[in-house]
């Protein structure tokens, strides 16, 4: 078994996932829209929440200080649905930054989803100082900076 007693290929769902600037009238409709039995949907879950807070707090001294939007946006279903699910997904992501939150991140994506690309550059700096033999390793790596590092 791996990981939180999931099987060894993973649980078998698939999330997409965005974060979003607001509920406009315009992303309520069209996320209900994607849940709606009565549309023919199959997901399991389909969730706003709100980022307020200390998350949405930028720290200039942070490498990764802040989520960038007020709300993300998760939705879960079989992985036979993943077009749907992704659909779901995309007929919000307009209302966003085209941003990820990490913590909804299910397969490997690229860090500067998560981050923005000079976060990303500064993370680089970070595991180049603090772990030059590459010793942890993440779901969703950086690529390292210096030469002959992957």
């Amino acid at each position: 078994m791996a990981e939180n007693t999931d099987p060894d290929d993973g649980p078998p769902i698939h999330i997409e996932h965005t974060l979003i600037d607001g509920l406009a009238p315009a992303v309520r409709a069209s996320a209900i829209a994607a849940a709606d039995p009565a549309n023919g949907s199959m997901l399991m879950l389909s969730e706003f929440r709100h980022l307020g807070g200390a998350f949405a707090e930028p720290d200039a001294d942070s490498v990764a200080s802040h989520l960038d939007g007020n709300f993300t946006y998760m939705v879960m279903g079989p992985p036979e649905k993943r077009t749907e699910i992704a659909h779901a997904v995309d007929t919000v992501c307009d209302f966003g930054h085209g941003r990820s939150y990490l913590n909804f991140a299910y397969e490997t994506e690229d860090p500067a989803a998560f981050f923005g690309e000079e976060a990303v550059t500064r993370l680089r700096a970070v595991y180049d100082r603090l772990d030059p033999e590459q010793f942890f390793h993440h779901a969703h790596p950086v690529e390292r900076s210096r030469e002959g590092v992957a």
